[in-house]
């Protein structure tokens, strides 16, 4: 069975993108608060998710 890590994906809803992936908290929260003062203090410019990904078995 593969192995799962937990993955925060941060949007940029005003640029209408998504501005990256990271499995630590305080750099998604740091991103989200650098999105909405970017935008003007705007609380729904950015938005963070979470969820498990499977990361697949490499094998040689």
């Amino acid at each position: 069975m593969a192995e799962r890590v937990r993955v925060i994906a941060v949007v940029d809803w005003r640029r209408q993108r998504v501005h990256g992936f990271t499995t630590s908290d305080t750099e998604a929260q740091q991103w989200c608060v650098d999105i909405v003062a970017r935008h003007g203090g705007d609380p729904l410019a950015a938005t963070m998710t979470v969820d498990l990904v499977d990361i697949p078995e490499i094998t040689n």
